[in-house]
Protein backbone atom coordinates (compact mmCIF):
# COMPACT_ATOMS: atom_id res chain seq x y z
CA UNK A 1 0.00 0.00 0.00
CA UNK A 2 1.13 3.55 -0.73
CA UNK A 3 -0.21 7.05 -0.18
CA UNK A 4 -1.56 6.95 -3.73
CA UNK A 5 -3.73 3.98 -2.73
CA UNK A 6 -5.42 6.16 -0.12
CA UNK A 7 -6.56 8.62 -2.77
CA UNK A 8 -7.62 5.81 -5.10
CA UNK A 9 -9.67 4.18 -2.33
CA UNK A 10 -11.30 7.54 -1.60
CA UNK A 11 -12.12 8.17 -5.27
CA UNK A 12 -13.45 4.64 -5.82
CA UNK A 13 -15.38 3.90 -2.62
CA UNK A 14 -16.14 7.36 -1.25
CA UNK A 15 -14.73 6.42 2.16
CA UNK A 16 -11.84 7.47 4.41
CA UNK A 17 -10.82 4.52 6.58
CA UNK A 18 -14.43 3.36 6.34
CA UNK A 19 -15.86 6.83 7.15
CA UNK A 20 -18.02 8.98 4.90
CA UNK A 21 -20.99 11.34 4.97
CA UNK A 22 -23.13 8.61 6.56
CA UNK A 23 -20.84 8.50 9.64
CA UNK A 24 -21.64 10.25 12.91
CA UNK A 25 -19.42 12.56 14.97
CA UNK A 26 -18.57 9.91 17.54
CA UNK A 27 -17.45 7.37 14.94
CA UNK A 28 -15.26 9.90 13.13
CA UNK A 29 -13.71 11.02 16.41
CA UNK A 30 -13.08 7.41 17.47
CA UNK A 31 -11.23 6.59 14.24
CA UNK A 32 -8.95 9.62 14.37
CA UNK A 33 -8.60 9.62 18.14
CA UNK A 34 -9.44 13.28 18.69
CA UNK A 35 -11.11 16.24 17.12
CA UNK A 36 -14.42 17.78 16.38
CA UNK A 37 -16.94 18.69 19.07
CA UNK A 38 -20.48 19.39 17.78
CA UNK A 39 -21.45 23.04 17.46
CA UNK A 40 -24.65 24.78 16.44
CA UNK A 41 -24.13 25.54 12.77
CA UNK A 42 -22.11 24.78 9.63
CA UNK A 43 -18.54 23.98 10.58
CA UNK A 44 -15.43 22.31 9.16
CA UNK A 45 -12.92 20.23 11.04
CA UNK A 46 -9.56 19.33 9.56
CA UNK A 47 -7.39 16.48 10.77
CA UNK A 48 -4.60 17.57 8.42
CA UNK A 49 -5.01 15.86 5.07
CA UNK A 50 -8.54 14.68 5.88
CA UNK A 51 -11.35 17.19 6.36
CA UNK A 52 -14.99 16.87 7.41
CA UNK A 53 -17.67 19.55 7.16
CA UNK A 54 -20.58 19.33 9.61
CA UNK A 55 -24.00 20.91 9.97
CA UNK A 56 -25.45 20.74 13.46
CA UNK A 57 -29.07 21.59 14.15
CA UNK A 58 -31.23 20.81 17.17
CA UNK A 59 -28.63 18.55 18.68
CA UNK A 60 -28.12 16.47 15.52
CA UNK A 61 -24.98 16.69 13.38
CA UNK A 62 -24.58 15.49 9.80
CA UNK A 63 -21.65 15.52 7.40
CA UNK A 64 -22.08 18.10 4.63
CA UNK A 65 -18.85 17.20 2.82
CA UNK A 66 -15.70 15.21 3.50
CA UNK A 67 -12.55 14.01 1.83
CA UNK A 68 -8.94 15.09 1.43
CA UNK A 69 -7.04 18.30 0.72
CA UNK A 70 -4.00 17.14 -1.32
CA UNK A 71 -2.81 20.74 -1.82
CA UNK A 72 -1.56 20.45 1.80
CA UNK A 73 0.74 17.52 0.95
CA UNK A 74 3.96 19.57 0.47
CA UNK A 75 4.09 20.79 4.06
CA UNK A 76 2.29 17.82 5.63
CA UNK A 77 4.86 15.40 4.20
CA UNK A 78 7.79 17.75 4.86
CA UNK A 79 6.86 18.11 8.53
CA UNK A 80 5.66 14.46 8.82
CA UNK A 81 2.18 15.63 9.85
CA UNK A 82 0.03 13.35 7.70
CA UNK A 83 -2.45 11.70 10.04
CA UNK A 84 -0.78 8.69 11.72
CA UNK A 85 -3.94 6.64 11.14
CA UNK A 86 -3.43 7.08 7.38
CA UNK A 87 0.31 6.40 7.48
CA UNK A 88 -0.26 3.22 9.51
CA UNK A 89 -2.69 1.94 6.87
CA UNK A 90 -1.06 3.21 3.66
CA UNK A 91 2.58 4.00 4.37
CA UNK A 92 4.37 7.14 3.23
CA UNK A 93 2.51 9.79 1.22
CA UNK A 94 3.79 11.64 -1.86
CA UNK A 95 4.68 15.33 -1.69
CA UNK A 96 2.05 16.04 -4.38
CA UNK A 97 -0.75 14.18 -6.11
CA UNK A 98 -0.72 14.20 -9.92
CA UNK A 99 -4.20 14.01 -11.39
CA UNK A 100 -3.16 11.94 -14.41
CA UNK A 101 -1.46 9.42 -12.13
CA UNK A 102 -4.59 9.28 -9.98
CA UNK A 103 -6.88 8.82 -12.98
CA UNK A 104 -4.70 6.01 -14.33
CA UNK A 105 -4.68 4.23 -10.96
CA UNK A 106 -8.47 4.59 -10.62
CA UNK A 107 -8.92 3.26 -14.17
CA UNK A 108 -6.81 0.22 -13.29
CA UNK A 109 -9.38 -0.57 -10.61
CA UNK A 110 -12.04 -0.47 -13.32
CA UNK A 111 -13.62 2.89 -12.48
CA UNK A 112 -13.85 6.14 -14.47
CA UNK A 113 -13.21 9.74 -13.47
CA UNK A 114 -15.44 11.85 -15.70
CA UNK A 115 -14.56 15.45 -16.52
CA UNK A 116 -17.37 17.84 -15.59
CA UNK A 117 -17.74 21.60 -16.21
CA UNK A 118 -16.03 23.97 -13.79
CA UNK A 119 -16.41 27.74 -13.46
CA UNK A 120 -12.66 28.52 -13.39
CA UNK A 121 -10.57 27.80 -16.50
CA UNK A 122 -7.43 27.45 -14.37
CA UNK A 123 -8.77 24.20 -12.92
CA UNK A 124 -10.23 20.96 -14.22
CA UNK A 125 -12.92 19.06 -12.34
CA UNK A 126 -13.48 15.31 -12.42
CA UNK A 127 -16.21 13.22 -10.84
CA UNK A 128 -16.50 9.56 -9.86
CA UNK A 129 -19.98 8.28 -10.85
CA UNK A 130 -19.91 5.39 -8.34
CA UNK A 131 -18.58 7.17 -5.23
CA UNK A 132 -19.76 10.68 -6.25
CA UNK A 133 -16.42 12.13 -5.12
CA UNK A 134 -15.10 15.19 -6.90
CA UNK A 135 -11.47 15.70 -7.93
CA UNK A 136 -10.31 19.29 -8.55
CA UNK A 137 -6.89 19.75 -10.15
CA UNK A 138 -4.75 22.55 -11.56
CA UNK A 139 -5.05 22.62 -15.32
CA UNK A 140 -1.43 23.61 -15.87
CA UNK A 141 0.52 21.88 -13.08
CA UNK A 142 -1.89 18.89 -12.96
CA UNK A 143 -1.64 18.72 -9.17
CA UNK A 144 -4.82 17.66 -7.36
CA UNK A 145 -6.07 20.44 -5.09
CA UNK A 146 -9.09 18.79 -3.50
CA UNK A 147 -10.74 15.38 -3.43
CA UNK A 148 -14.03 16.15 -1.73
CA UNK A 149 -17.64 15.03 -1.94
CA UNK A 150 -20.10 13.85 -2.27
CA UNK A 151 -21.85 15.60 -5.14
CA UNK A 152 -24.55 14.51 -7.57
CA UNK A 153 -23.44 15.37 -11.09
CA UNK A 154 -24.91 12.15 -12.49
CA UNK A 155 -28.40 13.20 -13.64
CA UNK A 156 -27.09 16.49 -14.98
CA UNK A 157 -24.69 14.71 -17.32
CA UNK A 158 -27.80 13.76 -19.31
CA UNK A 159 -28.89 17.42 -19.46
CA UNK A 160 -25.74 19.59 -19.63
CA UNK A 161 -26.53 23.20 -18.92
CA UNK A 162 -30.10 22.31 -18.07
CA UNK A 163 -30.34 23.79 -14.57
CA UNK A 164 -32.17 26.91 -15.70
CA UNK A 165 -34.64 24.89 -17.77
CA UNK A 166 -35.54 22.66 -14.85
CA UNK A 167 -35.77 25.60 -12.49
CA UNK A 168 -38.24 27.17 -14.93
CA UNK A 169 -40.19 23.90 -14.98
CA UNK A 170 -40.39 23.96 -11.17
CA UNK A 171 -41.61 27.56 -11.07
CA UNK A 172 -44.33 26.64 -13.56
CA UNK A 173 -45.34 23.48 -11.68
CA UNK A 174 -45.69 25.42 -8.43
CA UNK A 175 -48.56 27.34 -10.03
CA UNK A 176 -50.45 24.22 -11.16
CA UNK A 177 -53.02 22.06 -9.43
CA UNK A 178 -52.65 18.28 -9.16
CA UNK A 179 -54.59 17.45 -12.33
CA UNK A 180 -52.77 20.14 -14.33
CA UNK A 181 -49.43 18.78 -13.16
CA UNK A 182 -50.30 15.28 -14.33
CA UNK A 183 -51.22 16.67 -17.74
CA UNK A 184 -47.94 18.59 -17.82
CA UNK A 185 -46.01 15.40 -17.00
CA UNK A 186 -47.82 13.65 -19.86
CA UNK A 187 -46.65 16.33 -22.28
CA UNK A 188 -43.06 16.74 -21.07
CA UNK A 189 -41.87 13.44 -19.59
CA UNK A 190 -39.40 11.61 -21.87
CA UNK A 191 -40.74 8.36 -23.38
CA UNK A 192 -40.26 5.16 -21.41
CA UNK A 193 -37.61 3.90 -23.84
CA UNK A 194 -35.40 7.00 -23.42
CA UNK A 195 -32.25 6.33 -21.39
CA UNK A 196 -32.45 9.77 -19.78
CA UNK A 197 -36.03 9.37 -18.53
CA UNK A 198 -35.04 8.61 -14.91
CA UNK A 199 -32.49 11.43 -14.92
CA UNK A 200 -35.18 13.85 -16.12
CA UNK A 201 -37.22 13.08 -13.01
CA UNK A 202 -34.13 13.30 -10.79
CA UNK A 203 -33.19 16.74 -12.13
CA UNK A 204 -36.75 17.98 -11.70
CA UNK A 205 -36.82 16.68 -8.12
CA UNK A 206 -33.46 18.26 -7.24
CA UNK A 207 -34.69 21.67 -8.39
CA UNK A 208 -37.96 21.39 -6.46
CA UNK A 209 -36.85 21.38 -2.81
CA UNK A 210 -36.60 24.50 -0.64
CA UNK A 211 -33.44 26.56 -1.01
CA UNK A 212 -31.64 28.55 1.68
CA UNK A 213 -33.53 31.62 2.75
CA UNK A 214 -36.89 30.44 1.38
CA UNK A 215 -39.83 31.91 3.28
CA UNK A 216 -41.74 29.34 5.34
CA UNK A 217 -44.86 29.31 3.16
CA UNK A 218 -42.88 29.00 -0.06
CA UNK A 219 -40.73 26.26 1.48
CA UNK A 220 -43.87 24.31 2.33
CA UNK A 221 -45.14 24.54 -1.25
CA UNK A 222 -41.79 23.42 -2.62
CA UNK A 223 -41.75 20.40 -0.29
CA UNK A 224 -45.24 19.46 -1.41
CA UNK A 225 -44.15 19.72 -5.01
CA UNK A 226 -41.06 17.58 -4.31
CA UNK A 227 -43.29 14.95 -2.72
CA UNK A 228 -45.69 15.07 -5.66
CA UNK A 229 -42.79 14.62 -8.09
CA UNK A 230 -41.40 11.60 -6.26
CA UNK A 231 -44.83 9.98 -6.10
CA UNK A 232 -45.55 10.72 -9.76
CA UNK A 233 -42.22 9.20 -10.82
CA UNK A 234 -42.97 6.11 -8.73
CA UNK A 235 -46.49 5.75 -10.14
CA UNK A 236 -45.13 6.01 -13.68
CA UNK A 237 -42.34 3.51 -12.83
CA UNK A 238 -39.81 6.05 -14.03
CA UNK A 239 -37.51 5.30 -11.07
CA UNK A 240 -36.55 2.01 -9.41
CA UNK A 241 -38.96 1.26 -6.56
CA UNK A 242 -36.27 1.39 -3.87
CA UNK A 243 -35.01 4.76 -5.09
CA UNK A 244 -38.51 6.25 -5.27
CA UNK A 245 -39.34 5.07 -1.75
CA UNK A 246 -36.05 6.39 -0.32
CA UNK A 247 -36.57 9.74 -2.06
CA UNK A 248 -40.05 10.02 -0.55
CA UNK A 249 -38.57 9.29 2.87
CA UNK A 250 -36.00 12.06 2.37
CA UNK A 251 -38.66 14.64 1.53
CA UNK A 252 -40.89 13.65 4.45
CA UNK A 253 -38.04 13.58 6.98
CA UNK A 254 -36.90 17.08 5.95
CA UNK A 255 -40.45 18.35 6.39
CA UNK A 256 -40.86 16.67 9.77
CA UNK A 257 -37.58 18.11 11.03
CA UNK A 258 -38.81 21.59 10.16
CA UNK A 259 -42.07 20.98 12.04
CA UNK A 260 -43.99 20.77 8.78
CA UNK A 261 -45.05 17.09 8.60
CA UNK A 262 -46.56 16.18 5.23
CA UNK A 263 -47.43 12.50 5.68
CA UNK A 264 -46.64 9.46 7.88
CA UNK A 265 -43.29 7.84 7.18
CA UNK A 266 -44.13 4.21 7.91
CA UNK A 267 -45.61 3.67 4.43
CA UNK A 268 -42.65 4.75 2.29
CA UNK A 269 -40.22 3.02 4.67
CA UNK A 270 -42.19 -0.23 4.26
CA UNK A 271 -42.02 0.20 0.49
CA UNK A 272 -38.26 0.66 0.66
CA UNK A 273 -37.82 -2.43 2.82
CA UNK A 274 -39.89 -4.43 0.33
CA UNK A 275 -38.00 -3.10 -2.69
CA UNK A 276 -34.36 -3.47 -1.57
CA UNK A 277 -32.93 -5.79 -4.23
CA UNK A 278 -30.19 -7.13 -1.95
CA UNK A 279 -31.02 -9.45 0.97
CA UNK A 280 -29.61 -8.10 4.21
CA UNK A 281 -27.62 -11.29 4.82
CA UNK A 282 -25.82 -10.79 1.48
CA UNK A 283 -25.30 -7.02 1.71
CA UNK A 284 -21.63 -7.15 2.73
CA UNK A 285 -20.78 -9.45 -0.20
CA UNK A 286 -21.80 -6.97 -2.90
CA UNK A 287 -19.44 -5.17 -5.27
CA UNK A 288 -18.42 -1.56 -4.72
CA UNK A 289 -21.12 0.04 -6.87
CA UNK A 290 -23.98 -1.77 -5.12
CA UNK A 291 -22.44 -1.44 -1.66
CA UNK A 292 -21.89 2.30 -2.13
CA UNK A 293 -25.46 2.98 -3.16
CA UNK A 294 -26.94 0.63 -0.57
CA UNK A 295 -24.99 2.35 2.20
CA UNK A 296 -26.40 5.69 1.02
CA UNK A 297 -29.97 4.36 0.92
CA UNK A 298 -29.68 2.85 4.40
CA UNK A 299 -28.56 6.25 5.68
CA UNK A 300 -31.44 8.01 3.90
CA UNK A 301 -34.07 5.68 5.28
CA UNK A 302 -32.45 5.54 8.73
CA UNK A 303 -33.23 9.23 9.21
CA UNK A 304 -36.89 8.25 9.46
CA UNK A 305 -36.42 6.28 12.69
CA UNK A 306 -37.49 9.06 15.11
CA UNK A 307 -40.71 9.47 13.13
CA UNK A 308 -41.80 5.83 12.77
CA UNK A 309 -44.80 4.52 14.70
CA UNK A 310 -44.71 0.82 13.75
CA UNK A 311 -42.24 -1.02 16.05
CA UNK A 312 -41.72 -3.80 13.51
CA UNK A 313 -40.77 -1.34 10.77
CA UNK A 314 -38.44 0.51 13.13
CA UNK A 315 -36.75 -2.75 14.16
CA UNK A 316 -36.13 -3.70 10.53
CA UNK A 317 -34.60 -0.29 9.80
CA UNK A 318 -32.33 -0.61 12.84
CA UNK A 319 -31.15 -3.99 11.55
CA UNK A 320 -30.25 -2.42 8.21
CA UNK A 321 -28.48 0.45 9.96
CA UNK A 322 -26.20 -2.03 11.69
CA UNK A 323 -25.18 -3.28 8.24
CA UNK A 324 -24.45 0.18 6.79
CA UNK A 325 -21.02 0.80 8.38
CA UNK A 326 -19.88 -2.69 7.33
CA UNK A 327 -20.39 -1.90 3.64
CA UNK A 328 -17.17 -0.83 1.88
CA UNK A 329 -15.24 -1.55 5.08
CA UNK A 330 -13.61 -4.74 3.78
CA UNK A 331 -11.62 -5.72 0.68
CA UNK A 332 -12.74 -3.77 -2.40
CA UNK A 333 -14.69 -5.89 -4.85
CA UNK A 334 -14.77 -5.08 -8.54
CA UNK A 335 -16.81 -2.44 -10.32
CA UNK A 336 -19.50 -4.62 -11.83
CA UNK A 337 -23.04 -3.55 -10.94
CA UNK A 338 -25.49 -6.15 -9.70
CA UNK A 339 -29.08 -5.80 -8.56
CA UNK A 340 -31.20 -2.86 -9.71
CA UNK A 341 -29.80 -0.08 -7.54
CA UNK A 342 -29.09 3.11 -9.46
CA UNK A 343 -27.65 6.51 -8.48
Amino acid sequence: MTGLDFFVDLAVTGTVLGLDDTSDVTTVRDVFGCGYEPGDELEAYSYGLVEFGWYCHRGSCEVTYFGAQPHRLPWLTRDREVEPELVERYGEFPGRLDVDELRAAVARRGFPLVEVPYHDDDYVDYWSPVSRMGVLAERSGRSVVKLLGRTCHGPWLSFPGGHRTFQDHVRHLLRLGAAEREAWFDRHEPPADREDRADWWRCLRMCAGPVAGTEAGAARERRRLALALVRAAAAREALPADEAAASEVTVLVAAARDDDPLAPLDGPVRRWLAAVPVPRAEATRQDIAVARLLRDRIHEVGRALPHLTDPAVAAEVRSWREVGPLLLAGPARGPGVSGTLRP
